[in-house]
Formats: C-alpha cells, structure tokens, sequence
C-alpha cells in the first residue's frame, strides 16, 4: 500500500537550507522552512514500512530548486531475528552556486552562479543488536551512598 501525504510550510518542521548566499562575503548560508509532500509505502500484510519518500516544495525559493530524500527498508537479519531497518538512502540538493565577478579589473562582486546538484547515496549494513537483561530482586533495599 501507497500512502501519499503534504504539509503545507505553515506546519511544516522541514527546513531547506545550504551555503552560500551573494551577500556580504559570499559564506553565509540560507534557509527556509518549506512546505513537502511524499509518500509511505508499507507492506500490507505485515504493516512494515517498506520506503518513505519526502519532496520539498521550493516554488521559487532562489536558493535552491530541489531537496529530496528517499529512504528504503528491508528485512535484516541481526543474530537469531529478522528486523525492518534502513537499507538505503539518497538524497538530492540542488542550490545555486555563488560566483565572483570583476568589473573593469577592480571591484569584485558576488552574484547567483549556476546550479549544482548534490547527491548522497547511503547503504547501512552491518547493523548490531543491542540489549540487556534486567532482574528485579525483590525485597533487597536500594544502595545509598
């Protein structure tokens, strides 16, 4: 099953953001709460989170014009079981690069360059499983220092 959702920026938590804005020395960075939309898919007959896919929505927001994120579950094993856990992630930013002009070989300014993607692709293996065992012994009294 195929959920699709969106949340509009007014109740949105997801922040767009990156380096570098033209102004001043060209290193400060910028964001923006945005709204997204995306989707869940879930196994139907086991109700496991299969992917989750989130898409900003940057209508004209200068700074950058796509930020993306995927990530895939799958089944896992760690020791004796089997888990749902990450498998697989990517990302994708697309912002503006800030390029330096000179006029008339002495001023420099800094304006709007072209775009650049950025793309980070992940694979999680090796997961461990962590865990204790806990005894309540009753009537022992706590320890005091």
């Amino acid at each position: 099953a195929v959920f699709r959702y969106a949340v509009p920026a007014a109740a949105s938590h997801s922040m767009t953001g990156g380096c570098c804005l033209p102004d001043g020395d060209g290193k400060r960075g910028f964001g923006n709460v945005t709204a997204y939309h995306g989707e869940i898919a879930i196994d139907a007959a086991t109700g496991a989170v299969l992917r989750v896919k989130v898409e900003a929505d940057l209508n004209d927001y200068v700074p950058a014009d796509r930020a993306d994120i995927v990530v895939a579950y799958g089944p896992v094993a760690i020791g004796d079981r089997t888990y749902i856990c990450p498998v697989r992630s990517v990302s994708l930013l697309r912002t503006r690069t800030v390029s330096a002009f000179t006029e008339w070989n002495s001023e420099t300014y800094l304006d709007w360059g072209p775009y650049a993607s950025r793309l980070n692709d992940f694979r999680f293996d090796n997961y461990h499983l962590f865990q204790a065992n806990v005894r309540i012994l009753p009537g022992v009294a706590p320890a005091t220092e």
